[in-house]
């Protein structure tokens, strides 16, 4: 009544027909709350089975789960300070285990506060907690689930500011630095993305986003270590990663019928090895003599990793609901021995490409325009 509540739910079917049978896989949600005024709450359950799979239609990261969440938040739509529009408090908590073995993953807190000012600049800031800490059953990479990485409890404090985009200047910041029990182990991340609006036609959004992740831990592939299997034996890597992902973003509009698109990106990561150990069935490494160097004192596990795009997109609308794309894309990626950013950036002539040039054509044709025209 009054659109105060809201109930929402999800049920969808994957089918892969094999030779020994019917592969079937589901994806279920209920989803429901309270959505108006002041507090409001919600609560939800997700369930995807071990086996659902939409590969083939598109991307899913990982099936096997099963989710409980619920979120409580408080909205201040009209408050006494003279300068701020609204603000809002958010909080929220989630339970995640697998679904087939059904084993717990995760448990993980959250609360934020967003402040927006009347002059249309807004910030917030945002705590998370993981207070019993994660067991990862997807790092290990068994196909059966039976064996997990653990990883200690954890929590993270982070935050944004966005001022005013009508403005022909504006900006967005965003920071987050998450810390682990285990001693050196952090995450930082900031993203920087300044955004000009040169006049009515032309609008660039540069970006840069660095990440940088200290005694990380995951999965190494290997073969020939003496005495181990790689069939039984799991080898886990502790290791830093810095990453870096600078993109200009440009939009051209030339008329109100045509505008031209142009994105460019370049992602630079490197991975440097500490230590390697073998994952034990309660989730524990148990560090062993593999140091992943050569005789030549070559690095096997150590990389570092180039990815550069340009993607260019021109749209005319020719005739209502008729639209002629035109689009150019090109990428550059490979693996190099430096670890300076500055270096790689001046070698990505010399790195492998690929490009690609589509041209398409949409056209709408009004049935009950061209009945009219033969009726009179």
């Amino acid at each position: 009544k009054g659109q105060k509540f809201d109930l929402r739910g999800k049920y969808a079917l994957s089918q892969k027909y094999q030779e020994e049978g019917t592969d079937l896989g589901y994806v279920a949600s209920v989803n429901a709350g309270k959505i108006q005024g002041q507090w409001t709450y919600r609560g939800s359950v997700y369930i995807e089975s071990a086996n659902y799979d939409i590969n083939d239609l598109g991307f899913l990261r990982s099936p096997n789960e099963m989710n409980f969440s619920g979120q409580l938040n408080f909205t201040k739509f009209k408050p006494k300070q003279e300068k701020i529009a609204n603000y809002r408090f958010r909080n929220s908590i989630r339970h995640s285990s697998l679904y087939s073995p059904n084993v717990f993953s995760f448990l993980n807190t959250e609360s934020s506060f967003t402040v927006r000012m009347k002059t249309f600049d807004a910030f917030g800031i945002t705590i998370k907690t993981n207070p019993l800490g994660y067991n990862d059953y997807f790092e290990p990479r068994t196909t059966d689930f039976s064996k997990f990485l653990r990883y200690e409890p954890s929590g993270s404090i982070g935050g944004f500011i966005s001022s005013d985009y009508r403005k022909p200047v504006a900006i967005d910041v965003r920071f987050t630095y998450f810390k682990y029990a285990a001693a050196g182990r952090d995450i930082s991340r900031i993203y920087v993305a300044p955004r000009f609006r040169l006049n009515s036609k032309i609008f660039i959004v540069p970006s840069f986003d660095v990440d940088i992740l200290n005694r990380d831990m995951g999965f190494v592939r290997y073969q020939g270590v003496e005495g181990l299997n790689p069939e039984v034996d799991i080898m886990i890597g502790t290791r830093d990663i810095t990453s870096y992902t600078n993109t200009i973003n440009a939009q051209y509009n030339m008329t109100n019928k045509m505008s031209l698109n142009w994105e460019i990106s370049h992602y630079f990561s490197t991975v440097q090895y500490e230590k390697f150990g073998i994952l034990q069935d309660d989730g524990s490494r148990i560090d062993n003599a593999y140091t992943g160097i050569t005789e030549e004192g070559e690095a096997i596990q150590d990389t570092n990793y180039n990815f550069f795009t340009m993607n260019g997109v021109f749209i005319w609308r020719f005739s209502p609901g008729s639209d002629l794309i035109v689009s150019y894309k090109t990428n550059f990626t490979t693996l190099t021995e430096s670890r300076d950013y500055f270096q790689n950036v001046a070698a990505l002539g010399d790195f492998y490409q690929f490009s690609g040039f589509n041209v398409k054509a949409l056209y709408f044709l009004d049935v009950n325009r061209l009945i009219k025209g033969q009726k009179s």
